[in-house]
């Protein structure tokens, strides 16, 4: 390499998100904002994210309040007596409702400590080999006990991550940042056995945009701000609606929709059952709505259910600790070392805001992350 400067840092260090306040060049107009419904409001029960389910015909949403519940039968016949602090969740609530129990997974939305009564049912679990006989149904009419593999990804799509276990396999489906859906299919037969769902937040129709901008190939310049990521050319700070054109969608529940001038937040956007939080900055001198704005921070990681993420000369999760070097060869690098991980930086320039960051485990002596700030 041309220079590696050698370093030993602690881990907390080596992982440090590098925020702070990155003042990003003027490289978006205003766009023209439109509000558009992703799925027509006939088919939007179909969809997994609408979070709502059938138990015995009877349909339920998350979230919604433990006193609606309530009112459909059901009584919770928890054991213990417990308070929640605000914002805290318990994932092993029972309610019955006859002879038949469920999994229940409650939540204190309020903001005084509260009981499971006053707080939030916000998803729940199910098996279909437990003795209540319960009929379950998901949206797009899949049933458990009863649907096929090829059904669920036929209604759902792709999952976000697939793992595969001795008897079953497990689909998870994402949407934004904390709600999913995880789905258990036995090996053997193909048939949902069980399910997961989580969802804290009323959810309004997700925002796009109509904006097109033209792609530019991918260089070798590793301080350019150039990348790819799912498969699309973007040069940071990328405009949003860039992103939206590509087939992303905002989720207004967990991002910052307006941005003061020359602010920054941050914003989730949803493709393909997966999201993924990027830092924004409004770069104008007015309040703008974030589709005006630019991106000005992405990574990916092998531990999450994210997107791949390309760098110039191709350096991408898992290759290996020689194949990155052999790429940085003529690089300018800071490497620094923690117990776990080995991590090279890249400076675009000397403020320390603009720079691509490659994380190395040490265990496996492949990249397990990748984030570019600029």
């Amino acid at each position: 390499m041309k220079k590696i400067y050698q370093a030993t840092a602690a881990a907390s260090i080596c992982l440090a998100v590098l925020i702070g306040n990155v003042h990003a060049e003027e490289n978006t107009a205003p766009v023209e904002i439109q509000n558009e419904n992703e799925q027509e409001s006939d088919s939007t029960a179909q969809q997994f994210s609408c979070f709502q389910i059938k138990l015995d015909g009877e349909t339920y949403l998350f979230p919604a309040s433990v006193e609606e519940w309530k009112q459909k039968g059901w009584e919770n016949v928890t054991e213990e007596a417990v308070l929640l602090a605000p914002e805290k969740r318990k994932n092993s609530c029972i309610f019955q409702k006859g002879e038949a129990q469920i999994q229940v997974f409650v939540e204190n939305q309020g903001t005084n400590r509260g009981s499971i009564e006053k707080s939030s049912v916000v998803g729940m679990a199910m098996d279909s080999f437990q003795e209540n006989e319960i009929h379950a149904e998901l949206p797009g009419e899949i049933v458990v006990g009863a649907s096929s593999l090829d059904e669920i990804e036929e209604s759902y799509g792709t999952a976000a991550q697939l793992y595969e276990g001795e008897h079953y396999l497990q689909l998870t489906y994402q949407y934004g940042m904390q709600s999913y859906l995880k789905l258990n299919i036995e090996k053997e037969t193909e048939i949902l056995r069980g399910f997961e769902i989580v969802n804290a937040q009323e959810r309004g129709e997700s925002v796009g945009n109509m904006t097109v901008i033209l792609e530019e190939g991918l260089g070798t310049d590793l301080t350019s701000g150039q990348l790819s990521f799912d498969g699309e050319i973007y040069e940071l700070p990328a405009p949003v609606s860039q992103f939206l054109e590509n087939g992303f969608v905002l989720l207004p529940e967990e991002s910052d929709m307006e941005l003061d001038a020359m602010q920054s937040g941050f914003a989730v956007m949803q493709k393909d059952n997966k999201s993924v939080q990027v830092r924004v900055e409004n770069t104008a001198k007015q309040k703008r709505d974030v589709r005006e704005c630019v991106v000005t921070s992405l990574e990916s990681s092998k531990y999450a259910d994210g997107f791949q993420l390309i760098l110039p000369r191709e350096i991408q999760l898992g290759m290996t600790q020689e194949e990155l070097e052999e790429k940085l060869d003529d690089a300018d690098v800071m490497r620094e070392e923690s117990d776990h991980f080995i991590y090279y930086g890249i400076l675009a320039d000397e403020t320390e805001l603009n720079e691509t960051s490659v994380f190395v485990e040490k265990e496996t002596g492949l990249v397990v992350k990748i984030q570019i700030e600029r």
